[in-house]
């Protein structure tokens, strides 16, 4: 395996922890909505949407990675 495709399966490793940790926040936030806890939940809502702007980051980066590998091949 090429280093670009090292590197690009790297990326979407830490993509999907990203993933998994804001639906985790996501869930979280859901929660401390219901018991009525808003300054909790807001907090939760900033981290989550930070980890998605981030994670389409990841994908753009990715995307053109994947890109220039097909280039090179």
């Amino acid at each position: 395996m090429s280093s670009l495709a090292t590197t690009i399966t790297e990326l979407c490793r830490e993509m999907k922890a990203l993933e998994a940790e804001a639906s985790r926040f996501k869930e979280a936030r859901l929660l401390f909505e219901m018991c009525g806890k808003k300054d909790k939940a807001q907090a939760l809502n900033k981290s989550e949407k930070k980890m998605r702007k981030l994670i389409l980051s990841f994908e753009c980066v990715t995307s053109h990675l994947n890109e220039k590998r097909e280039l090179e091949e």
